[in-house]
């Protein structure tokens, strides 16, 4: 895709002032089996896109999915340590250089995860305090 194909109404993230701004980043993290990262492609194809916005002064927050939290039998969502993002965390922590933190939400067995309660709110203040490097989302889907 060139910059012709692009929509010139669309702003580009290198466009951006990420300096001391909280960036929420959708990735496609979903390499994670029975608990292992099989193949790392994935997340090393971001590292570019994390970096960059790091390097400029951005606050990364991540989110992804970690393969099928619903199951298929019950329709009910499950989250367990076989689907968490936690080794996708640790991995990137190793590349990055940099501590993520994974906060904790509620999840109704019917709907997911429904509403990101307030303590939400302590993990941003780090992260603008520079107290950590990074949000990970848990499992979302």
């Amino acid at each position: 895709m060139t910059n012709q194909d692009i929509d010139p109404g669309l702003r580009l993230i290198q466009d951006a002032d990420l300096n001391d701004k909280v960036v929420l980043v959708r990735v496609d993290h979903n390499v994670v089996k029975n608990g292992e990262i099989r193949d790392p492609y994935r997340i090393d194809a971001t590292l570019g896109t994390l970096y960059n916005i790091v390097e400029r002064g951005g606050r990364l927050i991540l989110m992804t999915h970690v393969g099928r939290p619903r199951d298929k039998k019950t329709g009910r969502i499950k989250i367990e340590e076989s689907n968490s993002v936690q080794p996708v965390v640790e991995y990137l922590e190793r590349k990055l250089y940099t501590k993520f933190v994974i906060p904790q939400f509620p999840v109704d067995p019917e709907r997911g995860i429904r509403e990101i309660d307030t303590s939400i709110n302590l993990h941003i203040r780090d992260l603008i305090a520079h107290r950590i490097g990074g949000i990970y989302l848990p499992n979302t889907r």
